[in-house]
Parts: C-alpha cells; structure tokens; sequence
C-alpha cells in the first residue's frame, strides 16, 4: 500500500518445507501458481518439484518490475512453454533428461531450436548486476537455479541486505486446519467463529 506495508496471503496451496518428508507424501498437484510465473518444471508436470518454484516466480516477477509488462503472459500451458524457450532457448539434453514427462520431452523436442536471448537485449536499460540476477533465477533445470539465499546474497541486492541473525523458527507451521472431510456442523462452527474474530459484540449464538 502507499505505507510500503507488504502482507503475504493466499496459502492455499502452499506446502511446509519439511526435508524429513518425500515429496510424494506430501500431497504435491503440479497445477499450482499463475499460469505466467509456473516454473517450467510445472508446466511439464513433474509432481517432485521443490523451493525452486518460487526462485523461478519471484524472477518472472522481478523482470516484470524491470520492463514494467509480464515476460510469459501465456495463454495456455503450451504457448506458456514456448514463450519460455523463446527467451531462455531449447533445452539442453541434460535438462530435458531431468523431466520425468516423457510425452512433455516428446513435445519439447518437437518445437524448432531456438538460441538463447541476451536479456541485455530484452531489458537494455537494467545494469549489469540486474541482469545476472535474473539470469541465475530464471534458469530451465531447478537443479541448475539459485538459491532464495544465493539472491539476497548477490552483487545487485548487496546495498539492501542487511547480515544479521534471522529470527529461529520456534516450531514448524501447522497445516492440520486444512484437514478433509469437515463435517458440515463443524464448517458452520469455524465460519462462526471467525465472524467473531472481526465483530466479537455480536453475540455467541448458536451457528445451526
């Protein structure tokens, strides 16, 4: 807002980073974030995607405040692939034989060869520090992307980040009221009492 207060919200489907725990067991949909900042990774459906994600949506988002208009405005999951390969190039053999999708290699390697963009000739006005940010998080192989740590500790993000203790987590966030099958009666009840959370004078009646 005009204050620069920042909220974080819309966890709908986010996920606990829990290393103790497969991605497989944690209940992980490859159709997860805006269509224009999903991480190619999702796009080809690979269900054991990690943090890597949010590296690649917090660089679409970082070169949309650059050139002030979305990089991928994609129309579909398809056109979303090929304006990436547009900008980053065709994937190398060691990329595509990261993708467990063996229709979406297929589908990759039908699509012409296209070299990789300068993003000096995309975005001519950013320096040089900029740049190689953003080219280390907008990477085709997750494996090959940089860390959340890594950026706040580049060259271009040096002015502004401050070298002190974070706060320790004190314990690991809590998923549980997102359990299934919520009986009706119960629903009404958390609804009710949410209700209460923003008008507590208006009164305890029963929610049936």
């Amino acid at each position: 807002n005009k204050n620069c207060d920042l909220k974080i919200c819309d966890f709908g489907l986010a996920r606990p980073v829990n290393p103790d725990v497969e991605a497989k067991d944690m209940g992980l949909t490859e159709y997860v974030v805006t269509r224009w900042y999903r991480a190619p990774e999702l796009l080809v459906e690979n269900q054991d995607y990690t943090t890597a994600i949010d590296v690649w949506a917090v660089g679409c988002i970082f070169a949309e405040m650059i050139g002030r208009r979305a990089l991928f405005p994609g129309r579909d999951y398809l056109h979303q692939l090929r304006l990436i390969i547009d900008v980053l190039g065709t994937p190398s053999e060691e990329d595509l034989a990261s993708i467990a999708n063996a229709q979406a290699v297929q589908f990759l390697r039908t699509l012409p060869i296209k070299p990789k963009r300068p993003w000096s000739e995309i975005f001519p006005s950013a320096s040089e520090q900029c740049l190689d940010l953003l080219a280390r998080m907008l990477v085709f192989n997750p494996a090959k992307r940089c860390s959340m740590q890594d950026a706040l500790t580049c060259d271009y993000m040096a002015p502004l980040h401050q070298q002190r203790p974070l706060p320790e987590q004190e314990s690991s966030f809590s998923f549980d009221f997102e359990k299934p099958n919520v009986s009706q009666e119960a629903l009404r009840e958390l609804i009710h009492a949410e209700m209460r959370n923003f008008h507590p004078n208006s009164g305890s009646e029963d929610p049936k």
